[in-house]
C-alpha cells in the first residue's frame, strides 16, 4: 500500500488498484503515519503530495520490493515463457533509432513480453528509482551516481531543409556563419521543454533565429517545405524525413557535434535476469546494426 501511495498519491487510486474500499487505504495510511512518526504527505488540490520523510522512503522502498520480486523469479531464465512488460522512456528520435532494429527481434524472442513506450521525462533519475520506469534511452551522458549504463550507438547531427534551398547551392557544407543565417525550426526534448543545441550554441556566444519549436523530431517537416528554415536532427531521423523528396539534408556545422544513445536502468531492477538480457540484448543488436 504505502509503494501505490508513494506512486500515485491518491487514496481513490490506490483503492481502485488494490481492489479495497478507500477507507481501509485510509486507515492503513494513517498507521503508516503512526508507524514513521510522521505525515508522510501534504493533501493538495492534486491529491497527496509527498513530504520529505515519503521522498526518503522512495528508493530503499522500490528497492526492497525489487529485491523481493527476485526470490519468486526462476533461476534459469528462459526468455521464450517471459510475460512481462518493460516499460521505456524514449524520445522519438531515440524511438526511431533503437526500436527499427529491437522490435521484432524481442518478439521473436520473447513472445509473451511488451514494451510500453513512455514520454521521455527529464526527471529520469526519480522515475526509475520509483519504478515508473523500467528503462530510459538517452542521448545525454549518464550520471553513474543515479543509474547504470549501456552505450548503444553514436549519432550524428544533421540538419533538413526544403529540396530547393539555397544551402544546397554550397560546397563543401555548410559553416556555422552560414547556418546561423537561416531561421530554425527547433526542437525540445522531454516533458520540461529542455533545448540541449540551444545551449550548446550559447556556450560560444551565438543563438539562431527560431520561427517555430515543437517537441518532436519528427514533426519538422511540415515548416520546412515552403520557407528558408532549417531543422537540426539526429541522423536516423533525417534519413527517414528525408524519404520525402520534398526535403534533403545536410552534415551540420562542425561545431554541432553528434553524440551517444545510452541505455539507463536502476539498482532496484539489476538483479532481474530479465533486466540483464533486455539490456544484452538491446545493445548487441545495436552494435552490430540489425536485428
Amino acid at each position: 500500500m504505502l509503494n501505490q501511495l508513494l506512486q500515485v498519491g491518491s487514496v481513490s487510486v490506490v483503492a481502485r488498484r488494490l481492489r479495497v474500499s478507500q477507507p481501509t487505504v485510509s486507515r492503513g495510511l494513517a498507521r503508516l503515519r503512526e508507524i514513521f512518526d510522521d505525515p508522510l504527505f501534504i493533501r493538495t488540490n492534486q491529491g497527496l503530495q509527498r513530504r520529505q520523510r515519503a521522498e526518503e522512503l522512495l528508493e530503499p522502498l522500490s528497492e526492497w520490493l525489487g529485491n523481493a520480486d527476485a526470490l519468486f523469479e526462476p533461476k534459469i531464465f528462459d526468455p521464450g515463457a517471459l510475460e512481462k512488460s518493460f516499460r521505456i522512456s524514449a524520445t522519438d528520435s531515440g524511438l526511431a533509432a533503437i526500436f527499427s532494429l529491437v522490435h521484432a527481434r524481442l518478439a521473436a524472442l520473447a513472445p509473451h513480453a511488451r514494451v510500453d513506450i513512455q514520454f521521455y521525462s527529464d526527471n529520469v533519475a526519480n522515475r526509475l528509482a520509483s519504478g515508473q520506469t523500467d528503462f530510459v534511452i538517452s542521448g545525454y551522458l549518464p550520471d553513474d551516481r543515479t543509474a547504470y549504463s549501456r552505450r548503444l550507438m553514436a549519432e550524428t547531427s544533421v540538419c533538413v531543409i526544403r529540396r530547393d534551398h539555397p544551402l544546397l547551392a554550397l560546397s563543401g557544407g555548410i559553416d556555422l556563419g552560414a547556418y546561423l543565417d537561416y531561421p530554425h525550426v527547433n526542437v525540445t526534448v522531454g516533458d520540461e521543454g529542455v533545448d540541449p543545441l540551444s545551449s550548446l550554441l550559447a556556450l560560444q556566444q551565438v543563438e539562431r533565429k527560431i520561427v517555430a519549436t515543437i517537441p518532436f523530431f519528427f514533426g519538422v517537416g511540415a515548416f520546412l517545405y515552403d520557407m528558408d528554415a532549417i531543422a537540426t536532427v539526429p541522423g536516423r531521423v533525417a534519413d527517414q524525413l528525408c524519404l520525402d523528396p520534398r526535403l534533403a539534408q545536410l552534415p551540420a556545422p562542425a561545431e554541432i557535434p553528434g553524440y551517444d544513445y545510452w541505455l539507463l536502468w536502476h539498482e532496484r531492477i539489476r538483479r532481474d535476469p530479465s533486466t540483464a538480457w533486455f539490456v544484452d540484448l538491446v545493445a548487441d543488436i545495436c552494435r552490430s546494426g540489425h536485428a
